[in-house]
């Protein structure tokens, strides 16, 4: 009989974030962001704004078809979006109590000590670093004053991540699974 792990690690659901820089006529650089996803296995996306180096300011709401999306709520502020574990859930850690948990985008309250939140105040330590990584690649892009795709390969992150066994990819970050409770 195998010796089960009390947490297994469940992978990031992979995708691809494209920032597009472009040159307008009066020479201004304006840049636009997408996220697509090909991988066979659940993703959910939600977006914040972030200021470089990465604080995490506030959800997004991206809008949709005869929506707008939020503007950002200070100058400067980058666009940062967040992808699900593979199985459609998000890594969650409580800043009162420490506890982490997953569970779909909506979660407002840490189910061990009760305690209220947005849900930028629930992001993991593994995703404020993503954040991070992904304000970097911005500040990189930005940087460079030519038009040109800079972009962000989560499925080649994940890929390298499962076959390596040593450190993982800068922006690679993943959830446990199950939703047991553990200190940080």
């Amino acid at each position: 009989m195998t010796e089960q792990k009390e947490f297994r690690e469940v992978a990031h659901c992979g995708g691809k974030v494209t920032i597009t820089v472009k040159i307008d006529a009066t020479g201004r650089q304006v840049y636009q962001q997408t996220w697509e996803h090909c991988r066979p296995n659940a993703a959910t996306l939600f977006a914040v704004y972030a200021l470089p180096p990465g604080l995490v300011i506030c959800q997004i709401n991206l809008g949709g078809i005869g929506s707008r999306q939020d503007p950002p709520p200070i100058p400067g502020a980058y666009q940062v979006f967040i992808g699900s574990d593979s199985e459609g859930k998000f890594g969650r850690q409580c800043p009162a109590c420490d506890s982490y948990w997953r569970s779909d985008l909506d979660a407002r309250a840490c189910p061990y000590c009760g305690i209220r939140a947005s849900v930028v105040d629930f992001l993991t330590m593994a995703q404020k670093s993503y954040v991070e990584q992904y304000c970097a690649k911005m500040n990189e892009a930005l940087r460079m004053e030519v038009a040109g795709e800079y972009v962000i390969d989560m499925d080649a992150v994940a890929d390298a991540a499962i076959a390596s066994i040593g450190e993982k990819p800068p922006f690679y970050y993943a959830e446990l699974s199950p939703g047991t409770r553990i200190r940080i």
